[in-house]
């Protein structure tokens, strides 16, 4: 086991998301983010060097002081990773950001990092990411406001997501996966799990 010391938080913040996937050549990644001093900041650990870490830092939601709330893997894709954003925002009278969370879906490989799509969720925190098993859907949602969103991916060249609804659960969540026949499911304050009508 290793003890590792993650510079984003330098012992005032927390770590609030975390996946791993394994990759072609036997090795582990491992992606975390969080708040602290660098809150839109994603880490990203190879399991063959666990001291050389690489940094995914969108630039123009470091100055809106978002943080990273989610991060998931595709599950087709080892190089793709999905993260959502959120968070306080400065002189806002509330303290949390008022426009839309985005989410950014990452390409990551030995040469570099690149955005392969940059997403308005229309919801104020991505607090919750997850794909389908097969890739091909998407949803987020806020924790507070009870809002789950799902789109429609297509992966090349010209990346793409279509939005394919929003839905207003009207109950404050605690998680969301995708399941193999029934889409996403959300888990609610009062009322257990919850799934859209198919």
């Amino acid at each position: 086991l290793h003890a590792l010391r993650w510079p984003v938080a330098r012992g005032r913040g927390q770590i609030q998301a975390l996946d791993a996937v394994p990759l072609p050549s036997g090795e582990v990644r491992i992606a975390f983010g969080g708040n602290g001093v660098y809150p839109s900041s994603v880490v990203l650990i190879d399991s063959k060097n666990v001291t050389a870490t690489r940094t995914l830092e969108p630039q123009d939601l470091k100055a809106r002081y978002q943080q990273t709330l989610a991060v998931q893997f595709h599950p087709k894709r080892p190089d793709i990773l999905a993260v959502g954003y959120g968070g306080r925002a400065a002189g806002s009278e509330k303290g949390f950001e008022t426009s839309s969370a985005k989410i950014i879906l990452w390409q990551i490989n030995d040469t570099g990092e690149k955005r392969l799509l940059t997403m308005d969720t229309g919801i104020s925190n991505a607090d919750a990411v997850a794909f389908s098993d097969d890739g091909e859907r998407f949803a987020a949602c806020d924790f507070d406001s009870g809002s789950v969103k799902e789109w429609r991916l297509t992966l090349d060249s010209r990346s793409t997501a279509k939005s394919t609804e929003t839905i207003e659960t009207h109950t404050q969540l605690h998680g969301l996966i995708f399941c193999k026949h029934d889409g996403w499911q959300v888990a609610t304050q009062t009322h257990g799990l919850i799934a859209p009508a198919r």
